[in-house]
């Protein structure tokens, strides 16, 4: 399973627990595990929102940087990206631009 070889790769020892499907809610990390809603599983959706989730492991770090920097290298993807991203309700351009700092230096951006 993609876990065990995140899991193998990475160090880290993160659990799955499925949750029930909800309109807003793909996945969360939470500490060591990742909850991902039983929808994911339904419109094969779940193994992009369990490598999203378990990305967050990466923040602050050059690698996380580096990916960062490549993605918003392409304009149309990164227009695509910061479109979704307001369009849901998930930040505004204010936090946004707090992102961006906080990832320049190299800093977290979730609680883990």
């Amino acid at each position: 399973m993609i876990l065990n070889y995140l899991n193998g790769v990475s160090g880290h020892t993160v659990n799955m627990v499925v949750v029930d499907e909800h309109d807003r809610f793909n996945g969360n990390i939470v500490g060591d595990t990742i909850y991902i809603g039983a929808d994911t599983f339904e419109n094969d959706t779940w193994a992009d929102t369990l490598v999203h989730e378990y990305t967050h492991f990466a923040e602050g770090t050059k690698e996380y940087v580096k990916l960062v920097n490549y993605l918003q290298a392409d304009p149309k993807l990164l227009d695509k990206a910061f479109t979704s991203f307001v369009n849901r309700g998930y930040a505004n351009v204010d936090m946004i631009k707090t992102i961006n700092e906080k990832q320049a230096r190299g800093e977290t951006l979730t609680e883990q």
